[in-house]
């Protein structure tokens, strides 16, 4: 597995962890207010690690959905750009700005990567080979729901509400499984999504006429 897992060609193997430079254009890509680093404690291990943590402030969005936004089921719009657009496809459309190729995987209905709604997108075949391989070990494909790949960059992003718990137990088991394997920890990062009221709009005084 783990001989397999390294020894891809360099087109397909992945980056180093990421630096100073590397994680504040990431920041900027995804319009982050702050950079943090999330604890996230391994199982069947006696230490944990950090991954790095990017905070957005989002605005739900008010108005009607455009048609097809149904095809999304519990999910809250944002405001992005003018646009509603749903938590993950909002980091996966920062990403793509910024010159990633980005696909969010929904997991109802059947399997599929999406950038965007009911637009499905393939993944690179080293990429599809060795996230099956880490899901296959791991036993359960509860894998990073976004995925980021740029040249030999490839980053696993996970999208969560402020206040909740940023990385589940089946995200740890399987990054656990994906460092085993020699995937580097720089990787990984959550995207924090804390929700700011929209500004009220300011009632216009009557003015009685003379």
């Amino acid at each position: 597995m783990t001989a397999g897992f390294r020894h891809r060609s360099d087109a397909g193997a992945p980056s180093p962890p990421p630096g100073a430079h590397d994680l504040a254009s990431l920041a900027h890509a995804l319009r982050a207010d702050t950079l943090d680093l999330v604890p996230v404690i391994l199982p069947h291990a006696p230490w944990q690690v950090e991954i790095q943590g990017y905070l957005r402030r989002e605005t739900i969005w008010a108005d009607e959905l455009p048609a097809g936004f149904n095809a999304v089921p519990n999910k809250v719009p944002y405001v992005l750009d003018g646009a509603p657009l749903y938590p993950e496809l909002v980091v996966v459309r920062l990403l793509e700005l910024a010159g990633w190729n980005a696909a969010w995987r929904k997991t109802w209905n059947g399997e599929a990567y999406w950038r965007d709604v009911r637009e499905p997108v393939e993944l690179p075949d080293h990429l599809v080979s060795a996230l099956e391989q880490i899901s296959l070990h791991a036993g359960h494909p509860g894998h990073w729901e976004i995925v980021a790949w740029r040249g030999r960059q490839l980053r696993l992003l996970s999208s969560r509400p402020s206040g909740g718990q940023l990385v589940s137990a089946y995200q740890a088991e399987w990054l656990s499984i994906a460092l085993q394997v020699g995937l580097p920890i720089g990787c990984f990062a959550v995207v924090e999504h804390r929700v700011v009221r929209a500004p009220r709009r300011r009632r216009l005084q009557h003015i009685p006429p003379d």
